[in-house]
């Protein structure tokens, strides 16, 4: 049985390695952090939103959501308010229970949020959805390994020949780089997230997925004022930013998008101040809510903004599973079957006509 070796066990990681799985494959993951979705999938405010301005994307996130509708213990599909940036919003293929409809949502204070409300759209339980995942490979017989990670040494003919899995010293000392030997008919998927450009250059394959910092804040109300059970994610597209309900608090950003290095989770309390201005002009029921935790978040993404998945057109056992920037979440699970039905039809020539996420669009 042929091997996949799939560097990354974020979300993508694990969808990819289920995929694989159902393709034929023998899989181990590996990754550098000490457990599952520790880096990005871990850091992101988990909301379900089936439409995108891009066609290609919309569809895939509309087969997310309805994916997570499934697994009721993992999604709670409180409703998403957009007031969007796009004209056509309301104007693509819908689903019964996804149509977007004009909305308005009422605050405490008398203001109206009006946009296009999706009923069926929300919040993901990031903690339950990993174990979801991680259990769902586990009783495949799905090996992931943490604190370790890929690096591409030889290739040879158009085919990676042998990697190097190298032990993260962070996590684990005393450990040795291990050589390891590829056949043709092996695969080597790139689901590293903020590292998947540096993976790929190490195979002579530059694809530009470039990190950009986004800030996450969870607010508290002051004393005595509760947040409204029934509020919705509310996402502001044209003045750039989203809140959700995080049981008694909220998860809010200013929708900043910085590029930025793989490794880089340090917030800039700048953004904190520009965080307080938004709801001061915006939305000012909010603006007497105290920052409880900062986070910086990684979103990954091509110039395109659209995921990169399949077969590298150089390297015919190298096979992308990255580039999700921010939809991941949403997508998980839908993409299973995508990445599986990719998988299964092997290495070829294929054009954006083929696969609107292929990696030979960069080539």
């Amino acid at each position: 049985m042929p091997k996949a070796i799939i560097a990354g066990c974020g979300v993508a990681g694990l969808t990819a390695a289920l995929a694989a799985r159902q393709a034929g494959y023998q899989v181990v993951v590996f990754d550098p952090a000490p457990h599952a979705c520790y880096y990005t999938s871990s850091r992101n405010a988990a909301i379900a939103r089936s439409y995108e301005a891009d066609p290609a994307l919309s569809r895939v996130a509309r087969t997310g959501v309805i994916t997570l509708q499934q697994y009721p213990a993992l999604y709670q599909p409180c409703g998403l308010l957009i007031r969007p940036l796009e004209r056509d919003y309301n104007n693509q293929p819908t689903i019964t229970g996804l149509e977007p409809q004009p909305g308005s949502y009422r605050l405490p204070d008398g203001q109206v949020f009006s946009g296009e409300f999706v009923a069926q759209n929300g919040i993901i339980g990031i903690a339950e959805l990993t174990r979801h995942l991680v259990g769902e490979c586990q009783r495949q017989g799905i090996t992931l390994h943490f604190g370790h990670r890929v690096h591409i040494q030889n290739i040879r003919g158009g085919y990676i020949c042998q990697i190097a899995i190298e032990p993260v010293q962070e996590f684990l000392n005393n450990h040795s780089t291990i050589a390891m030997e590829i056949h043709n008919s092996d695969l080597i998927i790139n689901a590293a997230g903020s590292w998947a450009r540096e993976l790929g250059q190490q195979a002579g394959s530059d694809i530009p997925i470039i990190p950009h910092k986004r800030h996450l804040y969870r607010m508290l109300p002051p004393a005595g004022k509760k947040l409204p059970a029934d509020l919705p994610v509310l996402w502001d597209e044209q003045n750039d930013f989203y809140l959700r309900p995080d049981r008694e608090a909220i998860l809010a950003t200013p929708g900043d998008q910085t590029p930025t290095t793989a490794a880089d989770y340090t917030p800039d309390e700048k953004m904190a101040h520009t965080m307080r201005a938004i709801f001061r002009h915006h939305l000012p029921w909010f603006a007497d809510f105290t920052i409880e935790t900062a986070h910086a978040c990684l979103r990954s993404f091509p110039r395109d903004n659209r995921p990169v998945l399949g077969f590298d057109p150089k390297v015919q056992n190298l096979f992308w599973n990255a580039g999700w920037g921010g939809h991941g979440m949403t997508i998980a699970l839908g993409m299973i079957a995508e990445i599986s039905e990719t998988l299964s039809q092997g290495f070829r020539r294929e054009t954006e006509l083929d696969n609107p996420f292929t990696p030979a669009r960069f080539f």
